[in-house]
């Protein structure tokens, strides 16, 4: 059965403000609005982003008309200082994974450069009262947290949900594959999009399978975080250990 990005919840009085990455998922699900004539704007944490998801993001911007806005980290730390801590990190959150408690927010890099820094945004480019965020979690992909949320969303029948923040999130992708994203895509002609994410990320280090998908990215962040002194052979054993289970 086919999914495409379902909008039919979405009061076409109120602007889109897409949660935007360059990756597959995000820009189907913005294509997808573009070609229902919701009106919106792209939003984008521009930190490590991979010259593949910029291009893509321009892209996007010329073909849908759709103004894109890249939020960048302020924060008082360097942001150097900020990745070299959650590479550090990898150790003490290897067992978080093995106690089935990881959240990947546990990272600073994603929780201060990535979420704070796109929250400390709202507060000046949106409105809650007029504005939704469009986030593109898709069926079947992400950590826990994720997959028990597009469950909820499901059961109550619904593709929108109010977060703790005061706004109302929608999430068009509820239901969709990878096939779906992949038609959505190639209808109009971005089918050569390539997935997103952070030129370097523990999260590839915590999670070696991902080097097949990921193989540029993954040799990077083991190679940073074994600069660092960082013993990636006992976090790899964690996970070894999880998957003979």
């Amino acid at each position: 059965m086919i999914h495409r990005p379902n909008y039919s919840e979405f009061p076409k009085d109120r602007r889109a403000l897409f949660l935007a990455s360059g990756g597959r998922d995000s820009t189907a699900m913005i294509l997808e609005a573009y070609a229902e004539g919701i009106k919106g704007i792209m939003l984008c944490n521009d930190v490590l982003t991979l010259p593949t998801a910029r291009e893509t993001l321009e892209k996007l911007r010329d073909y849908t008309g759709y103004e894109l806005v890249l939020v960048k980290y302020e924060g008082k730390r360097s942001l150097a200082a900020i990745i070299e801590e959650s590479f550090r990190k990898l150790p003490d959150v290897a067992q978080l994974v093995k106690e089935k408690r990881y959240d990947k927010n546990t990272f600073p890099c994603c929780h201060i450069v990535k979420r704070r820094a796109m929250n400390v945004a709202l507060k000046t480019l949106a409105d809650k009262e007029k504005d939704i965020l469009i986030l593109g979690l898709r069926s079947g992909e992400g950590n826990k947290n994720r997959r028990i949320i597009l469950a909820k969303l499901r059961r109550e029948k619904t593709f929108q949900a109010l977060r703790f923040n005061g706004f109302l999130y929608y999430y068009p992708l509820r239901d969709c594959k990878q096939s779906d994203v992949a038609m959505i895509l190639s209808e109009h002609g971005f089918q050569g999009t390539k997935h997103s994410g952070c030129s370097i990320c523990p999260i590839l280090v915590l999670f070696p399978q991902m080097a097949k998908a990921e193989p540029t990215r993954f040799l990077a962040s083991v190679r940073y975080a074994r600069k660092l002194g960082v013993d990636v052979d006992a976090v790899y054993q964690t996970e070894l250990r999880l998957c003979s289970r």
